[in-house]
């Protein structure tokens, strides 16, 4: 009976013990929800506050990386861009440890310009005698002598150019009309048509025309045109002159001067006769003695001042 009461009252007291254990881990729990929460909304806080800085700190190592594979991949390939003094100023700041910017600073540009240069798909071939060929996006090929003295570039449209630095000269050929046009150093351009002609303009602002059969023409510059048009020159040693009054001038190797006006056509010999022929046919000759004779437009004589 005694050990009954003792199993119950030992009972009760475990029953006590276990709700107080149960009441303390409950606070504990709702204690650790709490600290959990409050910590949770500090975070939130925290990274919204920070979320635009996360994102520029992202983006700067982004942007980072990209400069330094364009300056890698720059300094590498060592691709040609069209403007040579661009293309000088670009290598100058890669060796520099610049970020690949004109005039030293880095920009939208800049970046864009270096972008277009690496990725876009051109491609640089170095052949075993130290040329170069270059292959552009578009179809262009341009093709450098190993010591960069002469440049040579075929165009898409079937275009060709070539600079000659040794020589100063620069030829393009224009596919469309076949015609070549070279330009010189000291200014002269010289035009080759397919008809075989060629057309020279000098600095001064004369011009010349070599024709196929050796006739020369030349035409002053519009300033220093006094009275003479143009001037022709005849492979036999002819040369006519053309004077802005209608005039006409003929030099002939042998001495002859042959001269045709609005009134007569008359020719000069080198003993001094002259030789008139009018409009209406008839004939005049003038002779260094003084003589003069006269003929009809049927050629007969009507006056010889030697019968008088």
């Amino acid at each position: 009976m005694v050990e009954s009461e003792n199993m119950t009252m030992i009972r009760g007291n475990n029953t006590k013990i276990l709700q107080e254990i149960n009441r303390n881990i409950a606070k504990i729990s709702t204690s650790v929800n709490t600290t959990q929460h409050i910590v949770s909304s500090k975070i939130d806080c925290h990274s919204g506050i920070n979320n635009t800085a996360s994102i520029a700190n992202i983006n700067t190592i982004s942007k980072s990386k990209e400069k330094q594979k364009i300056q890698s991949q720059a300094k590498e390939e060592c691709i040609e861009e069209t403007n040579d003094q661009t293309r000088l100023t670009i290598e100058s700041s890669i060796d520099d440890g610049k970020d690949c910017a004109l005039e030293g600073n880095y920009s939208d540009i800049a970046l864009t310009l270096c972008t277009f240069i690496i990725l876009g798909f051109q491609r640089e071939i170095i052949n075993p005698d130290g040329s170069k060929d270059i292959w552009y996006p578009n179809g262009n090929l341009k093709k450098i002598s190993s010591d960069e003295m002469f440049i040579k570039m075929f165009y898409f449209n079937k275009d060709i150019k070539e600079t000659n630095i040794n020589e100063g000269t620069i030829k393009y050929y224009y596919s469309e009309t076949k015609t070549w046009h070279t330009t010189y150093i000291d200014g002269l351009e010289i035009i080759e048509f397919p008809n075989g002609h060629t057309e020279h303009r000098h600095k001064d602002g004369t011009i010349e025309i070599h024709f196929p059969n050796g006739a020369i023409k030349t035409t002053p510059p519009k300033d220093q045109q006094d009275n003479k048009l143009e001037e022709w020159k005849y492979p036999d040693g002819t040369t006519v002159i053309q004077l802005k009054n209608g005039d006409k001038i003929l030099k002939m190797l042998n001495g002859q001067k042959e001269i045709h006006t609005k009134l007569h056509k008359r020719r000069e010999y080198p003993d001094g006769t002259v030789k008139l022929l009018y409009p209406d046919g008839s004939q005049e000759t003038r002779y260094s003695n003084g003589r003069v004779r006269l003929k009809d437009k049927e050629g007969n004589l009507i006056l010889d001042s030697e019968m008088l």
